[in-house]
C-alpha cells in the first residue's frame, strides 16, 4: 500500500456522477481518476482515513491503493498522508480482515452454485 503521492489539493469529489469516484492531479499535473476503496474511522487515532486506488498496477501485479486521511464532514477536501506506522499497522490490518471477508464470501457463493 501506498501513501498518498497525488496532489490532494485538487481533489474534486462532485465532478463525476459516481460518488465512489474522484479526480485528483498527479505530480506531472495530469488528472487521474481515483475510485474509493473502503474509509476507516478510527478512534484510536480520532481520524477518519480514505483507502483508494488509481487502478494502476505494482511491478508485482497487485493493483496500486492508497490511503490517507480527511475531514468526514466535508468542510475540506484536502486529503493528508498518514505519518506512523501505527497508523499504517491499523490500515493494513483492516485491509487484510477485509480481504478475508471477500474470500469467504466468494467462496461461499461458489459454494451455493454447485
Amino acid at each position: 500500500m501506498n501513501n498518498q503521492n497525488l496532489d490532494n489539493s485538487n481533489a474534486n469529489k462532485g465532478k463525476t456522477e459516481n460518488k465512489n469516484i474522484f479526480i485528483m492531479k498527479n505530480e506531472k499535473g495530469e488528472e487521474v481518476e481515483c475510485e474509493v476503496m473502503m474509509t476507516i474511522d478510527s478512534e484510536e487515532f480520532k481520524l477518519s482515513y480514505l483507502i483508494y486506488t488509481d487502478h494502476t498496477m505494482t511491478d508485482d501485479g497487485n493493483i496500486n491503493t492508497y490511503a490517507s486521511h480527511y475531514d468526514p464532514t466535508g468542510k475540506s477536501l484536502d486529503l493528508n498522508p498518514v505519518t506512523t506506522d501505527a497508523e499504517w499497522n491499523m490500515i493494513e490490518s483492516v485491509l487484510a480482515s477485509a480481504q478475508k471477508q471477500i474470500i469467504k464470501e466468494s467462496q461461499r457463493a461458489q459454494e451455493e452454485e454447485n
